[in-house]
């Protein structure tokens, strides 16, 4: 909906708990570059743990995986996307030259605007919060329930009428 392609792009992902390893596997199959963050280095080498055979299947076809404890950002990462999958949201999880190196900026939160999408936008990057991938979990939990398939453009066509009257 945002028209963002991932393909070949650097994405950092502010935290490694569920929501953060399940955008960075989505990140990594589409064939992005993704760094992590996060607070504590158990959940990173968990992380690794868990997901290493999709880890070594992106890197195979072009995609790759960094990643860092403590919120320490690579150097290597020279922004393209940035990606909050932590509860903050009354302080930035990065720091604000990381930010402004970004092209898009999304944050799992949703409902108030967090200090990072209040960055984002005062820098111009565009940006979104949670509220799409909420309504996308409800779109595809409902899909399962009624043995629907999933469609992308059904999707698309109630998110954008739920946006409007929301």
């Amino acid at each position: 909906l945002h028209n963002v392609n991932v393909k070949s792009k650097k994405v950092l992902i502010c935290g490694a708990g569920g929501a953060g390893r399940s955008i960075a596997v989505a990140m990594l199959k589409a064939g992005a570059t993704v760094f992590i963050s996060n607070r504590t280095k158990e959940k990173v080498t968990d992380y690794i743990k868990y997901y290493k055979n999709i880890v070594s299947k992106a890197s195979e076809s072009g995609g790759g995986c960094d990643f860092t404890a403590g919120y320490v950002v690579p150097k290597e990462y020279a922004g393209d996307i940035v990606i909050n999958a932590t509860s903050l949201k009354d302080d930035l999880p990065i720091d604000k030259q990381i930010i402004e190196q970004a092209k898009f900026v999304a944050d799992i939160n949703y409902g108030n605007e967090t200090c990072l999408l209040v960055a984002a936008k005062s820098l111009g990057i565009n940006n979104t919060d949670g509220k799409e991938m909420l309504f996308a979990q409800s779109y595809l939990a409902d899909a399962l329930v009624s043995e629907k398939t999933p469609n992308f453009n059904e999707f698309a066509r109630l998110y954008k009428n739920y946006d409007k009257n929301n």
